[in-house]
């Protein structure tokens, strides 16, 4: 991304333009404890959908899309 699409990201997505200076930093400093913690609060089995493509395969006769 150019400089000019980075500004209008900051501006239009975040809190405060000041964000561009410290996102990466705060990026960063996720651990991977922090990840794991989180991926057991929300990927559970409660949680799971399930999808299975064949390929090749027909489609349904489920409803139209």
């Amino acid at each position: 991304m150019g400089k000019a699409e980075e500004l209008h990201h900051y501006l239009t997505f975040h809190n405060s333009i000041e964000e561009i200076n410290t996102d990466l930093d705060r990026v960063l400093s996720v651990t991977s404890d922090d990840v794991k913690r989180v991926a057991n609060q929300y990927l559970t089995p409660r949680n799971l959908t399930l999808v299975i493509v064949r390929a090749g395969a027909a489609p349904s006769s489920g409803g139209s899309q």
